[in-house]
């Protein structure tokens, strides 16, 4: 079974991820904060992350800086913040995430972007 790590503060957005991979047999494991984030994913390889941008402790960004020696692939996700969601999906290919979705998404839309990552 393949594992995802999804890194998402707002309970509502982390289970509707949740149900949205679940459904397609994919186990998730969660983190709200950058912090837990880094820890999950040095304790559990997975075959991909799902990273909100905007955290409550380290942003996504610095996230995503630390996750890249270990080239998983990364999935961004946000609702914008102040500067609006194509700024902070940019900056976060440029971190080195392999796609972005705005949220809100759809199922089919967040499926079709993991597809697109492996």
């Amino acid at each position: 079974m393949k594992q995802c790590i999804v890194v998402e503060d707002d309970p509502f957005w982390a289970g509707e991820i949740r149900r949205m991979l679940e459904g397609e047999a994919i186990e998730v494991l969660c983190a709200s904060t950058g912090l837990q984030a880094l820890e999950l994913a040095a304790a559990h390889p997975a075959a991909a992350i799902i990273l909100d941008i905007i955290l409550p402790d380290i942003d996504g960004l610095k996230v995503l800086e630390q996750l890249q020696p270990r080239a998983c692939p990364v999935l961004a996700i946000t609702s914008g913040g102040r500067m609006g969601p194509d700024f902070y999906l940019r900056l976060a290919s440029q971190f080195g995430a392999r796609s972005g979705l705005a949220k809100p998404f759809t199922d089919q839309q967040l499926l079709k972007s993991w597809r697109s990552i492996h």
